[in-house]
């Protein structure tokens, strides 16, 4: 599964990927580069979430007592994102990585309606 989001942690107006493999979350730079900006084992999650904020949100895993930021997007992909921590908040507590869960489809299946 992969799913791109258009901000940054830094709060920059850039793409980047968060790519969910059967091993690991990893958050990618941008096409071409494709450097892996962070990285999580699927042993170490505990939990997943999203936290709304002005103008943006996050989504998070807990490893332990720790909440760390995944990735950040706009509100504009908050529908998006909500339904993709769910998705991966059901993986992480069935303490495993469901291969069906990659075989999402479009991102636009993923966003509300447009009229």
């Amino acid at each position: 599964m992969s799913v791109v989001t258009d901000v940054s942690l830094a709060g920059g107006r850039v793409s980047q990927w968060l790519v969910a493999t059967p091993e690991v979350l990893a958050v990618l730079d941008a096409p071409g580069d494709g450097r892996v900006l962070r990285s999580i084992p699927w042993n170490e999650v505990d939990e997943v979430r999203t936290v709304s904020g002005v103008g943006s949100g996050r989504l998070q895993v807990r490893r332990g007592e720790t909440w760390t930021d995944l990735v950040r997007y706009s509100n504009a992909l908050a529908t998006r994102f909500h339904k993709i921590s769910r998705q991966l908040q059901n993986a992480a507590k069935a303490e495993l990585v469901d291969h069906e869960l990659f075989l999402l489809g479009h991102a636009e299946s993923l966003d509300p309606p447009c009229c």
